[in-house]
């Protein structure tokens, strides 16, 4: 075993703060730094300039209650506003109104009614789930848009082509108010954000 003096035991430190074999016991290397002041000195700079030089990694924070509470608050921001309610008003009546299609007492072949139906009563529960979370607005917007544009174009066509008469496309009227009620939540939605928003602190 190679002797125990003051140049072995720094060069021991060095290998230690790098993960290499030391070459000497650890008792040895303890006992000499409890008795030699200056090795002691030179292992505490060692280990100092050691830490410094990768840094200590920060102490994980959980701020998954903080992130909750944001969200919750978004929610619960616009509770009284006049869009939600219009919103609640269209929802209940697109799920309403594809109970006939489900059932195929719909006008014109059973099969098509019933997808249909589908389609409708799955847009009514996209409203439904804004209604009670106003901060899915953004998702369901794109949703809402290519709806209330397809419903457009055709009840146009079919009113110009004489297929039916205008006041029969009146019961799409609360697609299309849904898509404006889901851009006023989605507009209102951002500002509100951008007001209250501030970086998460630890805690």
């Amino acid at each position: 075993m190679a002797p125990v003096t003051c140049s072995s035991v720094q060069q021991a430190i060095s290998a230690q703060v790098d993960g290499e074999d030391t070459r000497l016991d650890d008792a040895d290397l303890r006992e000499h730094l409890q008795q030699c002041p200056d090795c002691e000195s030179h292992s505490d700079f060692v280990h100092r300039l050691r830490r410094r030089s990768i840094g200590v990694a920060g102490e994980n924070v959980d701020v998954s209650a903080q992130v909750v509470r944001r969200s919750r608050s978004l929610d619960g921001m616009w509770t009284l506003s006049l869009a939600r309610v219009v919103l609640a008003i269209c929802a209940l009546w697109v799920v309403a109104s594809s109970v006939s299609d489900l059932l195929g007492s719909g006008v014109g072949d059973v099969h098509d009614a019933r997808h249909l139906g589908a389609f409708t009563l799955a847009y009514g529960a996209a409203l439904v789930v804004v209604v009670i979370r106003p901060s899915r607005a953004r998702t369901v917007l794109p949703v809402a848009i290519v709806v209330s544009c397809a419903l457009a174009i055709t009840a146009t066509i079919d009113v110009v082509e004489g297929h039916v008469p205008l006041v029969h496309e009146a019961i799409h009227a609360p697609e299309l108010v849904s898509v404006a009620a889901v851009w006023v939540l989605t507009r209102a939605g951002l500002r509100d954000r951008d007001a209250t928003t501030e970086p998460l602190r630890s805690v």
